[in-house]
């Protein structure tokens, strides 16, 4: 004779009756994971971080984190940081963002970073193109999604 659905349930430990929000939080751990390593130890470490945040799950929340190391002077991160921001922003979708509720206000902070970045003259013009680019990408999330016509 079996259990009832709700006593085998009853009897699993509280863990095991939620595997999906589990796995989702140890995804977001393995993310937010993923974004630490990029501004922290050693520099090989820190460049596979950087190459692969745009294939982050959250990967519009990687680009506050690419814009310093972008702005820096290291010449191998620098250029990284830049080239993955610019695979994340082209990526970027307004609507897609708004169905996952992501906050849109670092993105509005990093936007201006990238801006003053692309506006340093200081900084290599590979980063500084790929900067402006990203600046522009992030500016036509404040875009209309319909333009006004004229009556």
């Amino acid at each position: 004779m079996r259990a009832p659905l709700l006593l085998v349930c009853l009897a699993l430990p509280a863990h095991a009756q939620e595997p999906a929000r589990s796995a989702t939080e140890a995804r977001w751990r393995a993310e937010d994971a993923a974004l630490t390593t990029m501004s922290e130890g050693d520099v090989a470490v820190r460049l596979r971080a950087i190459q692969r945040a745009p294939e982050l799950e959250v990967a519009p929340l990687a680009l506050p984190v690419l814009a310093p190391i972008a702005a820096g002077d290291d010449p191998i991160l620098a250029p990284a940081a830049a080239s993955a921001a610019w695979r994340i922003a082209r990526a970027l979708d307004r609507d897609a963002l708004d169905a996952e509720e992501l906050d849109l206000a670092p993105l509005r902070d990093a936007r201006a970073a990238y801006q003053a970045l692309a506006n340093d003259e200081s900084a290599r013009p590979d980063v500084r193109q790929l900067a402006a680019f990203v600046a522009d990408a992030l500016a036509q999330l404040d875009a209309p999604t319909v333009l006004p016509t004229a009556e």
